[in-house]
């Protein structure tokens, strides 16, 4: 039986970005704020996650004309593109895993 792995947490996130950083010597203010802007985009892409799990891929709304329709779940597509801005962050801070060092500093 496989076991099943814990989801890192927000400041475990944080602290690995951060760490990723101050092992290439980048750990600059304006980098800072790029792994905040990382993490900003970390907790929408969550509640999205949550909105798909709660409405499925498809759900039915009220039109205004008062008629039900099935619609597709915009939060799909939201995630997505949020998806892609955090992996633009992560490119721009140079942070991928071909070159992941680790917590005793070994290029991986």
């Amino acid at each position: 039986m496989t076991e099943k792995r814990k989801k890192p947490t927000e400041s475990q996130i944080r602290a690995s970005l951060y760490q990723q950083l101050q092992a290439k010597e980048a750990d600059a203010p304006h980098f800072a704020d790029l792994v905040e802007e990382y993490m900003n985009f970390w907790r929408l892409e969550k509640k999205l996650a949550a909105d798909i799990k709660k409405r499925g891929i498809n759900y039915e709304e009220k039109m205004s004309t008062g008629v039900s329709k099935i619609v597709n779940n915009p939060s799909i597509k939201d995630k997505v593109a949020v998806s892609k801005q955090k992996q633009a962050i992560l490119e721009k801070l140079g942070i991928t895993t071909d070159q992941f060092i680790s917590a005793d500093g070994d290029t991986l």
